[in-house]
C-alpha cells in the first residue's frame, strides 16, 4: 500500500505500490472489518468484545461458547431484505454432539 485517499464521505481510493490481483479479493473477505480509528486508538482490542456495522442483521446477544443471536435490520439498505426475521448460531465443539444436533433438528 502506498497511499489511502478519501476524496469524499462515500469514496476510498487505495494507491498500491504495484499491481496486485489479490488485493480486491482481500478487501472482499468477510473476515476484514473497518473500525473507527479513534476507537482503536483508545483500545486496540475493542473489536474482540464489541460489534460495529450496518449489515442485514443487528446484534442481539453473544454468549461465549454457547450461541450468537441476530435480528433483522429493518433499516437495511436493500428494501425487503433480509428475508429472515433473525438467526441463532449455536456453537458445539464436540463433533458427536454437533452431528446429533443436526440429526435431531436441534
Amino acid at each position: 500500500m502506498e497511499k489511502v485517499e478519501t476524496p469524499d464521505d462515500h469514496t476510498v481510493v487505495f494507491r498500491l505500490k504495484w499491481p496486485a490481483a489479490s488485493f480486491l479479493g482481500s478487501l472482499a473477505s468477510p473476515w476484514n472489518y473497518i473500525y473507527k480509528a479513534e476507537i482503536l486508538a483508545k483500545d486496540p482490542h475493542w473489536y474482540k468484545k464489541n460489534v460495529m456495522g450496518t449489515g442485514p442483521f443487528k446484534f442481539v446477544e453473544h454468549v461465549a461458547g454457547s450461541h450468537w443471536v441476530g435480528k433483522r435490520n429493518e433499516d437495511y439498505f436493500v428494501k425487503g431484505r433480509p428475508y429472515l426475521d433473525g438467526y441463532r448460531a449455536t456453537f458445539i465443539e464436540d463433533t458427536g454432539a454437533r452431528v446429533a444436533a443436526v440429526r435431531g433438528g436441534g
